[in-house]
């Protein structure tokens, strides 16, 4: 298993260019903002595979602005649940292949 510093995994390129695309859309386009999500956690990336991808956009959404309520809207909502349910399924079943370390304080 894929050992990583989330500040490490979210300097994905690919990552990287989505987030841009995001900023400042999700008040007027949170749909087109979830398609973005969507089409990012499902495409073949050669330099992040899936797990990654699900820590990420895990760690994208549990964002600041979504938990405080600056960004709300159902699909986003709907996309951490769902991403959030394949993680803790794949770890319960020991297939996940990529996890989040700790920084030590």
């Amino acid at each position: 298993m894929k050992e990583w510093f989330m500040k490490d995994l979210v300097l994905d390129p690919e990552w990287q260019k989505v987030r841009v695309e995001l900023v400042g859309h999700w008040k007027n386009e949170s749909i087109e903002c979830c398609r973005k999500l969507f089409i990012y956690l499902r495409q073949s990336n050669p330099k992040r595979n899936r797990d990654e991808r699900l820590l990420i956009i895990r760690n994208y959404l549990n964002g600041t602005a979504f938990r405080i309520g600056v960004i709300k809207n159902s699909c986003s909502d709907d996309l951490r649940k769902e991403v959030s349910e394949e993680i803790k399924k794949k770890q319960a079943n020991g297939t996940i292949t990529a996890k989040i370390k700790l920084i030590k304080k």
